[in-house]
């Protein structure tokens, strides 16, 4: 895997490899048995900035990857750096579950109910009751989802 540093940063970053692959490297946080829960930090450009205190726009978040059944877990321990590793075609995928399908229904409703003549008011409340039975439903099926969109980690 090819690994680089940003020129504008200075932070070393993971570059697309011939298999095209997204990676985050990152701590373990927690091992369960068929879980390992790693911390990545997720950042934008200028939060590593030396004048990112100044600035209101820099921003960096935490977030916790579970990664299922890696055949790593059980030489693994708290504290390890890791790096998580999932292939770009399941990153756009969980991108069309999570963002395009939901404004799809949303403008079909919008423009569907604008031109049936309906009120604007209705229109937009219904593109919210769309939305919430969207999102419940994938929630329903996120044990489905999470065999479809899985990561894979290696110890660094």
């Amino acid at each position: 895997m090819l690994s680089g540093v940003c020129k504008i940063t200075g932070l070393p970053i993971s570059l697309l490899t011939m298999n095209d692959t997204i990676s985050h490297d990152g701590i373990i946080e927690s091992i369960e048995p068929r879980c390992v829960h790693v911390r990545i930090v997720q950042s934008s450009a200028c939060a590593s900035c030396k004048v990112s205190s100044h600035c209101a726009s820099s921003e960096s978040k935490e977030k916790i990857i579970d990664v299922y059944d890696s055949p790593l877990a059980d030489r693994l321990k708290v504290g390890d750096r890791v790096r998580v590793t999932i292939a770009e075609g399941k990153a756009w995928l969980a991108m069309l579950w999570a963002f395009g399908l939901p404004l799809v229904i949303v403008l079909a409703i919008l423009i569907g109910g604008d031109q049936m003549g309906s009120d604007e008011n209705t229109n937009i409340l219904l593109a919210l009751g769309a939305m919430a039975i969207y999102y419940m439903c994938l929630w329903l099926v996120k044990r489905f989802i999470s065999r479809q969109i899985t990561f894979e980690i290696e110890a660094l």
